[in-house]
């Protein structure tokens, strides 16, 4: 309905003045949501033989291009990477943390790297496939498990207190309707005399 519409927009724009003593009290009382495991953001290359063609020397290869200073490890995974995507230029970070399910070979490889190292190369069969592939990795970020700061939140409770804000403020408003409103009672059929 228009009018059920026209009237939430109303709530929504006069929900506002989150002061930052509410904020902090809703941090203080909910840390536990903002709890985060140890988590590493990585890009990868990936190699894939193809038919009788070993790769391994060509990884060796790529991780001795990609540790030397101001190698460029996206224009690497173009060239190199057997991933379609990566030949297109996208290689995103991908964050992978310490309770995802991945092989361990490939946790106990990026989990020991710091920011900006490259790993050494990683192989990987997947028995399900019967594929092997052999993985280069390069650390783009850590981070430790614990509760994230105030600021990285703030956002996020933000969000969340409006939300809560313009459900109270929209349930009040149809109390209020419920209140005032009156049914008409049905009309007794009369015939015309």
């Amino acid at each position: 309905n228009d009018e059920v519409g026209y009237m939430e927009n109303q709530l929504a724009s006069s929900v506002t003045g989150l002061s930052p003593d509410r904020i902090k009290t809703y941090y203080e009382k909910n840390k536990e949501k903002f709890r985060v495991p140890d988590s590493v953001a990585v890009r990868q290359i990936a190699l894939v033989p193809v038919a009788d063609s070993p790769v391994a020397d060509l990884a060796a290869t790529i991780v001795g291009l990609a540790r030397q200073k101001d190698a460029d490890f996206t224009a690497l995974a173009k060239k190199y990477s057997s991933d379609p995507s990566a030949r297109d230029g996208n290689v995103p970070v991908l964050t992978i943390a310490r309770d995802d399910k991945i092989p361990p070979e490939i946790q106990k490889a990026i989990f020991s790297l710091e920011p900006g190292q490259i790993s050494d190369p990683v192989t990987n069969h997947n028995a399900t496939t019967n594929e092997t592939v052999i993985f280069i990795f390069k650390c783009e970020a850590k981070t430790d498990a614990g509760i994230l700061p105030l600021d990285k939140v703030q956002t996020r409770i933000e969000n969340e207190l409006s939300q809560e804000d313009l459900a109270q403020a929209k349930e009040k408003w149809l109390q209020r309707l419920r209140e005032k409103a009156y049914i008409y009672p049905p009309k007794l059929f009369s015939p015309n005399p």
